[in-house]
């Protein structure tokens, strides 16, 4: 399984960097974890919007679903890349009357919808083609999802935003990479429980405690330091730790 991050910053992006969006592939499958500001560009470097096998919108900040709209235009007038049957996209409960709501007035709601079949998520696992997919709600101010994706060899878990929490610990145990939010700095901990998000410490502590084999961070602040979140990270990790690298693909074994 392969991971290609596509963007990696938390609610608006550093200039020339995009917000959430992470495309995993194995074999036919593309999947698209988030589609925040900037990714359908992106995409388009790896994989056309016709190939992809479904999308998953953990919740509903606009870094992490924004870029819908345009994909939206993207399926329903390219006269090249035209794409035969309707695009799975994975919500929480209540997504498509959300999304509906956002982007459309009363005449153009049968439009955004159109090219889209919206699933909520839900408890029982998911298959999108050589892939399983589970998911866990996690502690932020609105409905969000961790996604953990298997393959017959590895497992990955992304996190989203999140506060720290010790489901989050058993829903991570064992993986092969840890896709890990750390929005905050250890300075910062006194925010993570009202705002839902975690530390870089917290992102090690979770990391170590699962006893995941890689820890990736992600969802940067654009105005914090990558070597300070590194470092913090990785006091509580206690390896490595990889920092997400936009327009860079890893190997996930």
């Amino acid at each position: 399984m392969q991971l290609t991050v596509l963007g990696r910053y938390g609610a608006y992006p550093a200039a020339g960097g995009a917000c959430s969006g992470y495309l995993l592939q194995d074999g036919d499958t593309n999947l698209l974890l988030d589609c925040g500001s900037g990714i359908v560009s992106r995409l388009q470097n790896f994989c056309s919007w016709t190939n992809l096998s479904a999308i998953v919108i953990t919740h509903f900040h606009a870094d992490h679903y924004l870029d819908l709209y345009p994909l939206r235009y993207a399926l329903q007038l390219s006269k090249f890349n035209k794409r035969k049957d309707k695009l799975l996209v994975l919500v929480p409960p209540g997504g498509d009357i959300e999304l509906t709501r956002i982007f459309s007035n009363e005449e153009s709601k049968k439009s955004f919808a159109d090219p889209f079949l919206f699933r909520e998520i839900g408890s029982e696992e998911e298959r999108i083609g050589s892939l399983q997919l589970n998911f866990l709600q996690v502690n932020h101010p609105v409905p969000t999802y961790a996604v953990k994706v298997r393959n017959n060899n590895c497992q990955l878990v992304y996190t989203s935003d999140t506060s720290f929490h010790g489901q989050l610990i058993d829903f991570s145990k064992g993986s092969s990479l840890l896709l890990a939010e750390s929005t905050l700095r250890n300075e910062d901990e006194d925010r993570s429980e009202l705002t839902g998000h975690l530390t870089a410490g917290q992102a090690g502590e979770l990391a170590s405690i699962a006893g995941v084999k890689k820890l990736m961070l992600t969802h940067f602040w654009p105005e914090f330091s990558l070597e300070q979140y590194a470092k913090e990270a990785g006091e509580t990790y206690g390896k490595e730790v990889i920092i997400a690298e936009e327009g860079e693909s890893y190997w996930i074994d």
